[in-house]
């Protein structure tokens, strides 16, 4: 694992979103509903690391920004949704996003429940973080082949109590991710590339000063697009 400041700099940001909870906590409905509204998003960086917009928006409800990512990208949109519904090869995917666990718990036609694992590096001084969320894919919205959209939020970790065990056992002071909410929308364009959106509302908890992901999302949002869009042309090239 690279222990770089590229690297340093995109744990810090999955890390330092707050280390509170929502004020008066919105539902995921409502969550998902600011995140898809185009109205005021400010911009936090035009033409970022491999040319991603970066931009962040005051969400109804909650003490922390959303925050969203978009490329137009040269691959087609089928490969970049399957590349970002593969969950059980995220694993390793990375060297900037160091996850050691991704996998599919249950599947029922396009609903997926989800658990990851991030090992952050001890050089940090920060603890491993995991996660559980509930995916939903949607295909061809609106009737428009290759608009697809995935949208996902927080699942109860209950209701895997050996996996909940399992990250544990990795390290007893992982912590647990307890606000996750987004999107992944791909978009056809005319010319044959895709619009990729990604949206964004996350807490990873623990004790963590507030404010500090604003300041590093400029550059570190973007390795999420670009491992997909990397991974969506390996696979294009099959």
């Amino acid at each position: 694992m690279k222990t770089n400041l590229k690297c340093f700099l995109t744990v810090t940001s999955l890390l330092l979103a707050s280390s509170t909870s929502l004020l008066a906590a919105p539902s995921a409905a409502t969550v998902q509903r600011d995140l898809d509204s185009s109205a005021n998003w400010d911009v936090v960086k035009l033409n970022a690391r491999g040319g991603v917009d970066v931009y962040k928006k005051e969400l109804t409800g909650a003490d922390i920004p959303g925050f969203k990512g978009v490329k137009v990208v040269d691959v087609a949109s089928d490969y970049l949704f399957d590349a970002i519904n593969d969950f059980n090869a995220h694993n390793g995917l990375s060297d900037d996003i160091p996850l050691v666990k991704s996998r599919v718990l249950k599947r029922s036609g396009d609903t997926l429940h989800v658990f990851a694992y991030l090992d952050v590096p001890g050089w940090t001084l920060a603890n491993d973080r995991f996660w559980f969320v509930e995916a939903k894919m949607v295909h061809n919205i609106g009737g428009v082949a290759g608009h697809h959209k995935q949208t996902w939020k927080k699942l109860d970790a209950s209701l895997y109590p050996e996996v909940h065990r399992e990250a544990k056992a990795i390290s007893s002071k992982a912590v647990l991710v307890e606000t996750n909410h987004g999107s992944w929308e791909v978009i056809p364009q005319s010319d044959g590339r895709t619009k990729l959106i990604y949206r964004v509302l996350s807490a990873p908890g623990g004790r963590i000063p507030n404010g500090a992901q604003a300041i590093v999302t400029g550059q570190t949002l973007p390795e999420n697009l670009l491992q997909f869009e990397a991974e969506a042309k390996r696979r294009a090239r099959k």
